[in-house]
């Protein structure tokens, strides 16, 4: 991908797909962690409202599957 021209869609898919493998690697305590950092981060360098609204929603979604994953392995 480096290198190429992306499209704003495809450069948030692409970060997406990115961000969504980063924290499937992550426990559940590492991921809050790691949202407290971010949003620290995002605000330090006053990044829009709408941006720490869709990483908490991708965070919260990421955590939500590992809790179900979780579930049905009991």
């Amino acid at each position: 991908m480096e290198g190429e021209i992306m499209s704003i869609d495809k450069r948030i898919d692409y970060l997406t797909t990115e961000l969504i493998h980063e924290l499937g690697t992550m426990e559940i305590e590492e991921i809050q962690e790691f949202r407290t950092e971010v949003m620290r981060e995002l605000d330090t360098f006053k990044r829009p409202e709408l941006v720490k609204v869709y990483i908490n929603r991708v965070i919260d979604l990421v955590i939500q599957k590992k809790q179900e994953k979780a579930r049905a392995a009991i």
